[in-house]
């Protein structure tokens, strides 16, 4: 490692992706186009997209493209895309015991604890509210 990474590291940025499903009776209960959540994280070129489904978690890289490029990919198929830096957990904030569901998996990618944060909708309208050591997230359309 040389001596001017030691210390420093980058703010990683993300795309958050709220979209529809309806392959599961329960998830008709939660508010159209915020039925499920995954992210992409990243810089630059090169991303990463973790997609926790049902059955599995998808991680993949999602390179050669730009936020814009794979937001404007994303939102093209009907989906809600906010932009915004990855944040680091406050210390001593405890994880505390959740079900594992999309909202967690992306809130703990994000460093975001909000607790009270169970759903999509939720979790989009948590991360519009900046938190300290992170700017709020902004929706695509409004992304400078």
């Amino acid at each position: 490692m040389s001596s001017h990474n030691i210390g420093v590291r980058p703010a990683r940025r993300a795309l958050v992706v709220f979209e529809d499903r309806n392959d599961a009776r329960l998830l008709r209960l939660l508010r159209p186009g915020f039925r499920h959540c995954f992210c992409l994280t990243g810089e630059g070129l090169r991303w990463t997209l973790c997609d926790p489904l049902k059955s599995r978690l998808a991680v993949a890289n999602a390179d050669g493209a730009s936020a814009a490029e794979l937001a404007r990919h994303l939102a093209g198929v009907g989906r809600t895309i906010l932009y915004g830096v990855v944040g680091e957990p406050a210390p001593g904030d405890p994880l505390g015991l959740r079900p594992l569901t999309c909202v967690e998996i992306v809130k703990r990618l994000l460093g975001v604890s909000a607790s009270g944060v169970l759903t999509p909708h939720q979790l989009y309208r948590s991360l519009l509210m900046p938190e300290p050591g992170r700017p709020a997230f902004v929706p695509l359309a409004d992304r400078p």
